[in-house]
């Protein structure tokens, strides 16, 4: 059976919809849950500063990291954050943060907040629980590589490192323009609400793709390469933009969730 990307302008019945890229514009809804997620222990650990200027600290729940350069990238052995703790990135206007796990699975369950861009890459996947509560100004998440000096040019070129799974059960809100990507070879879930008032969601499942960042334009563009290779993308929660596309390189798109167009 041969499928083409489909444009949604009303109420969609439960179905599954393939292949490779749906652009959704309106609303469609049913519910479904998460497989459970065993839950993550305190907060981010042995980070060290590879690009850029910023400050790590910590105490108890809390920890705080305040970067005083433009662009900065961390390097973490790993980046979970339990139910009831806190993560705060406080970086100069418009700037952004590369953080570079190389530990297990990202597992967020409690706050993550930044005033700038957010990329989160781990090649092992990152999964934000149902208590996840994400108060951004723009989000990247990834399980494919972006390397640190690409990333420190202004190059958002990311390559295939592992296929671990990105999926959102909590709730992700970026700053009015702003945009949410969630991205990596593996399966792209989205369980809970992701709202970007007057931006962009992008939910891929590729592993090489370029990201080009809004200038006069406020969406974000991407691009998959022509040989990019993925699972599938699904959502059955709440997602709320300006423009919203999910796409599956070589792969399965399904949404039985609300998808509203502001």
């Amino acid at each position: 059976m041969s499928c083409k990307p489909q444009s949604v302008l009303s109420e969609l019945p439960s179905r599954r919809i393939c292949p490779t890229t749906f652009s959704l514009l309106a609303a469609a809804s049913l519910q479904a849950s998460l497989p459970s997620i065993a839950m993550a222990e305190g907060l981010p650990t042995a980070g060290v500063v590879t690009q850029g200027q910023a400050s790590i600290n910590a105490s108890g729940g809390t920890m705080n990291i305040n970067q005083s350069t433009h662009n900065a990238v961390i390097g973490w052995g790993s980046f979970d954050i339990a139910s009831g703790n806190s993560v705060n990135f406080q970086v100069p206007g418009g700037g952004a943060t590369l953080n570079q796990i190389s530990g297990p699975a990202s597992q967020i369950h409690g706050n993550l907040t930044s005033n700038g861009t957010l990329f989160l890459v781990n090649p092992n996947g990152v999964l934000f629980g149902q208590g996840a509560n994400v108060n951004i100004g723009s989000l990247v998440s990834s399980a494919s590589h972006l390397d640190q000096h690409d990333f420190m040019n202004g190059n958002y070129h990311f390559t295939a490192a592992g296929a671990g799974t990105i999926s959102n059960a909590g709730t992700i809100t970026a700053g009015s323009g702003g945009y949410v990507v969630l991205a990596g070879a593996g399966d792209i879930q989205n369980t809970g609400t992701i709202n970007v008032p007057g931006g962009s969601i992008q939910m891929v499942s590729a592993d090489t793709f370029t990201l080009k960042l809004p200038t006069a334009n406020p969406l974000l563009d991407i691009t998959v390469d022509g040989t990019a290779t993925g699972t599938k993308v699904s959502n059955t929660g709440t997602l709320t933009a300006n423009a919203i596309t999910l796409s599956a390189a070589q792969g399965v798109v399904s949404t039985y969730g609300t998808v509203k167009a502001t």
